[in-house]
């Protein structure tokens, strides 16, 4: 992913390019006619971290396979079985729920809900990963009294990579998008961000008006079988600080803050 490439010159920090072996332990293939065509596989695990999910596809049957997208894996997630790439299986697209208790469409945009409104209905449904708890940090961060932050997400426009399971159920990958504003609101007072943000604002890191971070990130799924008993879960998920935005018209006056 290029933005990677551009934070990491920016922060003068490699690690935030994500490099992983493409040794597999498993993996299935798309029992398809047309094109493109979806592989999914898991990477072996490395010794100090989780394996990544990888999905690739071929676009025409000349075409070598390309990656199109990767989720590093949550802690204690459990995979279902998946049919071997001699046999392959069914290619689901985003809007079909046929056998399943959602579509991918459906599942991803409940959990974007989820990450909107935590608290709400879809919150509810989905465990407190390491997305969640992201977001969670950002829009709880403080501020002294100087400025506010608050964050939004939205489901993602890249499509999705959707395989049966041997269950009956879906393994899909997919992507959405979230943004942090920080706003400041004391006129004279003082709000800088560091960090990788802070990079990515160039040597002016102070805000005068609004900042907003953008960030990217790749999502799976394991989406059930209509008659089981469990609900969709997110599998794992990977992002990159994509741009920071500022705007500078948003500073605050003297009569904003007195209330006059």
């Amino acid at each position: 992913m290029g933005e990677e490439y551009t934070l990491a010159a920016a922060a003068s920090d490699d690690s935030v390019v994500h490099t992983f072996t493409t040794e597999s332990q498993a993996g299935t293939v798309a029992l398809a006619t047309d094109f493109p065509r979806t592989v999914l596989t898991i990477t072996d695990f490395a010794e100090d971290e989780q394996g990544y999910l990888l999905a690739l596809t071929q676009d025409s049957a000349r075409e070598n396979y390309q990656l199109w997208g990767w989720t590093q894996l949550f802690a204690g997630v459990e995979i279902p079985s998946t049919y071997a790439p001699a046999i392959g299986t069914e290619q689901v697209a985003a809007d079909d729920g046929t056998g399943l208790k959602a579509s991918p469409q459906e599942v991803l945009d409940a959990y974007v809900d989820a990450l909107n409104n935590p608290d709400g209905d879809n919150g509810k449904l989905f465990a407190d990963d390491i997305l969640r708890q992201r977001i969670a940090a950002e829009r709880g961060a403080d501020l002294a009294d100087v400025g506010e932050v608050s964050v939004s997400a939205k489901a993602g426009t890249d499509g999705f990579k959707s395989l049966r399971t041997a269950d009956g159920g879906v393994i899909t990958m997919t992507t959405l998008s979230f943004a942090t504003e920080y706003k400041k609101t004391v006129a004279g007072s003082t709000l800088s961000l560091d960090g990788n943000v802070g990079a990515l604002m160039g040597e002016d890191r102070e805000v005068a008006g609004t900042a907003t971070a953008n960030y990217d990130v790749m999502i799976a799924f394991l989406i059930p079988a209509e008659d089981a008993e469990d609900n969709a879960s997110a599998l794992g998920m990977d992002l990159v600080l994509a741009s920071v935005s500022r705007d500078d018209s948003q500073a605050p006056t003297e009569d904003e803050d007195t209330g006059n």
